[in-house]
């Protein structure tokens, strides 16, 4: 998990710093280069990536059955009984509204407080995706080694909710590059312990499930995540959504410490029959 989050953090370098260096050549040369690379990834999908769904597991075959609508209904509700995973998908949502809110308007809060355009904000995103990468790629799993998921997971959203708060009041180069800091190195932290949380918190057969239903709640947040921003910066002023951000993420930590022991996340019995308790792996899992 933290080396997909790590290639993600990638991304984030590359994309900002090309959107900011192709942006002089016309408005619309960005989207048009976006659109290449994503045709190229629906390719490599195609060649490369293996169908999971053909796997057996240790445990039973992962039957498929096409239900539909059903199907779907059914995974949310086999999730939300499951105090455990339905508490982390809960977080994540949160998590992902505060975090999302934070890029949509901080383009905007940069030009407001510093005059800067889109070349400068490009550069910058990309020191928040470098501090990502360093964070997932190489730092997320000898922390989980040391501390465990569940002293990763609340550091990591306290040090997003200061970062998301710090902002607020960066009205300078310095201030802001600290707080961006502290906003990367807590999103690279949560994000690849919360995917490994809800993968050892569901049974085998179930974990795509889960991990599918978490991905869209994410799909959800980042809806939701540049409503609540542009309306709080509106009514507010720049420096709103970054606040809105950090209660959210301090609300969210409230919601998922309860089912966290004090080393693992507690898995509590599945109403899967061919798995009764899943508790996650010794430390290192994630």
């Amino acid at each position: 998990m933290g080396l997909i989050g790590a290639a993600i953090g990638l991304g984030f370098v590359v994309g900002p710093a090309l959107g900011g260096f192709l942006a002089p050549l016309g408005p619309g040369v960005p989207f048009w280069v976006a659109l290449i690379v994503a045709l190229a990834n629906a390719l490599l999908v195609l060649l490369f990536l293996p169908e999971t769904r053909r796997r057996e597991t240790a445990c039973a075959p992962v039957p498929f059955t096409n239900r539909g609508m059903g199907g779907v209904l059914a995974g949310r509700r086999w999730v939300w009984r499951n105090r455990a995973v339905g508490r982390l998908v809960v977080m994540n949502l949160l998590f992902t509204v505060a975090f999302t809110a934070m890029e949509t308007v901080f383009p905007l809060f940069t030009q407001h407080a510093l005059g800067w355009n889109a070349i400068q904000n490009g550069y910058l995103f990309t020191y928040a995706g470098s501090v990502m990468v360093l964070m997932q790629g190489g730092l997320v799993g000898r922390l989980v080694m040391r501390w465990g998921e569940r002293r990763l997971l609340i550091a990591g959203l306290g040090m997003l909710a200061c970062g998301l708060a710090l902002l607020s009041w960066s009205t300078n180069l310095a201030l802001l590059l600290v707080a961006l800091g502290f906003v990367s190195s807590g999103d690279g932290a949560v994000t690849p312990v919360v995917s490994a949380l809800l993968s050892s918190a569901s049974p085998p057969t179930r974990q795509g499930e889960t991990l599918g239903l978490a991905q869209g709640v994410v799909g959800l947040g980042r809806i939701l995540g540049p409503l609540a921003a542009g309306s709080s910066f509106a009514i507010g002023g720049p420096g709103t959504p970054f606040m809105l951000g950090s209660v959210l993420v301090v609300l969210a930590a409230v919601i998922a410490f309860p089912v966290l022991s004090s080393k693992h996340v507690v898995a509590l019995t599945h109403s899967s029959p061919d798995v009764q308790l899943v508790s996650t792996a010794q430390d290192g899992s994630s």
